[in-house]
């Protein structure tokens, strides 16, 4: 397969306004932030996702910059958005012309995602599926373009790296370990260390690999960020 125009990836990421989040991780999107009530690491359930979808609790729609570069400026092609919550990746990949595929354990995320992608007037194929219990299996060699955000499994690698095409890429961008004493909470388990994130791409050709903190004064998290183009 040809190379597909992102040979080059120059942007700003933007600093991320201080605000509380969800991290999700496998089996039901599981929260991993800390609770200041109980001085430990509260469980988010799947059912807590559906109420906080259903109560409107969203994702921002604005998509990562990291995917904004690849979607404005690649040539469009199959896409698989791994946990993709409320859709905000998927979405702005269609409207650009890719045929996206958007997994997530949540119905009712699923749902805002249906809803969002009619009044932009794009198609999404969309799959209910919990990752980790294997309901959802990565097509090998289907995909120019597959994505996570924020979302940790790391036994999902290996079949996003077989999912992904000859020329097409990973973007991802997956919280780190952070000792910094103003870091926000978060469960070890459910971190990278730093410099995982491009081990795991060993033999990919890295375009762009960036570690560093974000969020404001009540947020701080680490973050490592990746996009790769497989090579073989």
């Amino acid at each position: 397969m040809p190379e597909r125009g992102w040979n080059s990836c120059s942007f700003e990421t933007p600093a991320r306004r201080g605000r509380k989040s969800f991290f999700r991780t496998s089996s039901g999107f599981r929260s991993v932030l800390a609770s200041t009530t109980l001085g430990g690491f509260r469980s988010f359930g799947l059912t807590d996702w559906d109420e906080r979808y259903r109560a409107g609790g969203h994702s921002p729609a604005e998509p990562h910059p990291l995917l904004k570069t690849i979607a404005d400026t690649g040539t469009p092609g199959d896409a698989l958005d791994l946990a993709c919550g409320a859709g905000r990746h998927g979405i702005y990949l269609a409207k650009q012309g890719w045929r996206v595929t958007a997994v997530d354990a949540s119905r009712e995320g699923i749902r805002v995602l249906h809803r969002r992608a009619h009044d932009a007037g794009v198609e999404i194929d969309t799959v209910v599926a919990d990752l980790e219990s294997g309901e959802f299996h990565i097509k090998v060699n289907a995909y120019d373009l597959i994505c996570v955000f924020y979302y940790l499994q790391r036994d999902l690698f290996e079949p996003i790296k077989k999912g992904v095409r000859k020329g097409g890429l990973f973007v991802g961008a997956i919280h780190i370990i952070d000792d910094e004493p103003d870091s926000h909470p978060m469960n070890p388990k459910y971190l990278l260390e730093p410099g995982e994130l491009k081990a795991l791409f060993s033999g990919w050709q890295i375009a762009h690999y960036h570690e560093g903190r974000h969020g404001g004064a009540e947020h701080k998290h680490r973050d490592a960020e990746i996009i790769a183009r497989c090579t073989t």
